[in-house]
């Protein structure tokens, strides 16, 4: 029993750690990322009161479409949500996508946009989901050495 918290704090001190970097639109001279290093843009959205469900159904039907799509076409390379196991806190939903390198997170936005275009062509259409939810935040991390 007390190999276990040495245990812990072993896997603890292994696993790559992330450093939270400040939302902007381009990290820093100083907090350059290095070659192929990953950055991560995280996005804390609160459903609104009585629409948890709908923008579950949501992130289903239009966004997760529209994430694949951007996806293949090299916006990011990877994509994780998650939900708090506490369903009345800060946020609601977490969205952290894995972008390659400071070249794919600088087209971030504009690829994301045409995905959208793409599965969606007629902007008058599109499914919006501004009713259904708040951005708490937006992060970008990096990864701690």
């Amino acid at each position: 029993m007390r190999l276990l918290p040495l245990i812990a704090l072993a896997l603890l001190a292994a696993s790559p750690a992330l450093a939270a970097v400040p939302a902007g639109a381009t990290l820093p001279e100083s907090a350059a990322v290095r070659e192929g290093e990953a950055i991560y843009i995280a996005y804390f959205w609160k459903a609104r009161p009585g629409r948890e469900a709908d923008y579950d159904t949501y992130i289903k039907n239009i966004a997760m479409p529209i994430d694949a799509d951007a996806r293949r076409a090299g916006a990011f390379e990877e994509l994780r949500s998650y939900v708090p196991e506490k369903p009345n806190g800060e946020w609601t939903h977490l969205r952290v996508f894995r972008l390659k390198n400071q070249a794919q997170y600088d087209a971030f936005t504009a690829a994301m946009d045409a995905a959208g275009k793409r599965i969606w062509p007629d902007g008058e259409k599109r499914p919006k989901a501004d009713d259904l939810r708040d951005l708490v935040r937006r992060e970008v991390w990096k990864s701690f050495p």
